[in-house]
């Protein structure tokens, strides 16, 4: 009934909108109101004034054009042309609100994105973020949210995890400004992709756990169901097959995934694998080989191959096992072609952007250096994805032929992942060079086992010096917990890898009351018993 209200009222006022000039400029109003919850209304709303176009002043039919693009965009309309986004970017250069120049960047890197031209989308990204004004009230963070999620979504498709983590933070920061709960936690879900790229699965389970106390917190049942699909995919790999079964159990009751005959939606059919190696571990071979076969239906080949040769391993079914080793093998061989394809296109693209760049002369230091960082790994990336897309060519004839190149590839990942985190610690040393921080290591030298008295410009200098290797770490730490002074020094110092026998006399506490204040605040913050080490992981985090 007030699906059918709701859109007698759009009929109505897409009649009287149309009548005049003042009715026209409501209606472009009408469908801004829309734009979030029913773009289809509002594209309908602002197709009815296309005809009037000749009629409009200038600023009002530029108007009409961004919304009009920004429905398209919001009704996942693939767009093939950038003609009307660059009118729009070049008018607002020079006119409108810094709402307006940032939605109108952001729907150019949207177009560039549907047309392929990554390099272009993620300069657009970043022009749109930098025309955002967060010192005003009425600042759009509706939109500067969705911009650095689909950074976020870019840098995960170049495999650059630490780009990836940065712009998920901050679009983050920006729905938690928003007072938008729901956004901020499915941003800080997503951490655990970065972390996936990185193969660091006590972090992907940190966030995972967190994630969910959050979303139950905050009342989002079904969200705190459907985080449990990856932690159960982690759990089996770790033959931790204890709290599988009833993790299986909540998310298949409570996620909201799954139709009235107990098939999961379409889309989440990776899940079968899970449920196919839990039958296997119970020794359910034909519930397995169901699961395994509703993979091949979904066309989840490679998944669906790898099950069932593992069926007939616990079978002792040789042929059956080398038959889905082979097309196990082929399936693999047509994801890796697949994938590393697209991957040295985008890559020798992200090359032309760089040399290109025109905001390079604005780069400071520490960008320069992350500049450097991505340089080295698209260079491992292309050998990485050039080896790949070569064996893609070659037949798997037997399966130790096939874990032989896997392995290889997984050599040369871990060479590459090595390389990186090598570049990132040596970053991560450079805030040991600031005045402020030296001065603390020497006042500490110099008068060993006694406290030393910080003055408060002494801790303001330490949070800005902080703060430009780790923006906004106060406001991201206080978003969870409100701490005082000094639970925010420990964990600032923390932060910095300061040890607590050392932080105990920076703050001129006890060594019992800093590890005390370290537990409290990880029991505040996640509601459940902890310790000073899980507390100094979380900050590690962040």
């Amino acid at each position: 009934m007030k699906k059918i209200i709701f859109l007698l009222l759009t009929v109505a006022t897409l009649l009287v909108g149309c009548t005049t000039q003042t009715g026209r400029h409501e209606t472009i109003e009408r469908a801004k109101q829309l734009m979030n919850e029913h773009p289809d209304s509002a594209l309908a709303l602002l197709d009815s004034l296309q005809p009037f176009q000749g009629a409009f002043s200038k600023s009002m039919r530029m108007d009409f054009m961004m919304q009009r693009l920004n429905a398209q965009n919001k009704c996942d309309t693939i767009f093939r042309s950038d003609s009307i986004a660059k009118i729009l970017v070049d008018y607002y250069a020079h006119h409108g609100t810094s709402n307006q120049r940032m939605l109108a960047n952001y729907l150019a890197g949207r177009v560039y994105y549907d047309m392929g031209e990554l390099p272009y989308a993620l300069q657009f990204y970043q022009d749109a973020a930098e025309a955002a004004d967060t010192t005003r009230a009425d600042c759009d963070l509706y939109t500067l949210y969705a911009i650095y999620g689909q950074m976020a979504q870019l840098f995960h498709a170049q495999f650059l995890p630490d780009d990836e983590m940065t712009a998920l933070r901050t679009a983050e920061q920006c729905a938690w400004n928003g007072n938008d709960t729901i956004s901020a936690l499915a941003a800080y879900e997503l951490r655990v992709r970065p972390y996936y790229l990185k193969n660091e699965k006590d972090s992907v389970l940190f966030i995972l756990n967190h994630v969910r106390d959050l979303y139950l917190q905050y009342g989002y049942r079904e969200n705190a169901a459907r985080v449990l699909s990856p932690k159960i995919s982690i759990l089996i790999d770790q033959n931790k097959y204890a709290e599988v079964h009833e993790l299986m159990q909540i998310y298949e009751s409570e996620s909201g995934l799954f139709k009235a005959d107990g098939n999961i939606m379409s889309g989440r059919e990776m899940y079968y694998y899970e449920k196919g190696r839990y039958a296997l571990f119970e020794n359910k071979t034909d519930s397995a080989v169901l699961y395994f076969t509703k993979l091949l239906n979904a066309k989840r080949f490679e998944a669906g191959y790898k099950g069932l040769m593992q069926v007939y391993e616990k079978r002792n079914k040789p042929d059956s096992v080398a038959k889905y080793a082979t097309l196990y093998a082929a399936a693999n061989d047509s994801s890796y072609l697949h994938v590393n394809q697209n991957s040295i296109h985008q890559i020798s693209a992200m090359y032309d952007y760089n040399r290109h760049q025109k905001m390079a002369e604005k780069e400071r230091i520490k960008a320069e250096k992350s500049k450097r960082g991505r340089i080295a790994l698209w260079t491992a990336l292309i050998g990485l994805a050039a080896i790949a897309a070569a064996l893609s060519f070659e037949s798997f004839r037997r399966r130790k032929d096939a874990e032989r190149r896997y392995q290889r590839l997984l050599l040369r990942y871990e060479r590459m992942e090595a390389d990186v985190n090598s570049r990132q610690q040596e970053d991560a040393e450079d805030i040991k060079e600031t005045a402020i921080y030296r001065r603390l290591m020497d006042l500490l030298a110099e008068e060993p086992g006694k406290n030393i008295a910080l003055g408060k410009d002494d801790w303001q200098e330490l949070e800005t010096e902080v703060d430009k290797f780790y923006p906004q770490f106060r406001k991201t730490l206080e978003s969870y917990y409100h701490l005082s002074d000094v639970e925010y020094h420990i964990s600032l110092l923390t932060k910095l890898k300061i040890e607590p026998s050392k932080i105990c006399r920076l703050v001129n506490r006890s060594k019992q009351t800093v590890s005390t204040t370290r537990t409290r605040l990880f029991t505040k913050v996640f509601g459940r018993k902890g310790n000073p080490a899980d507390w100094d992981q979380f900050i590690d985090s962040l």
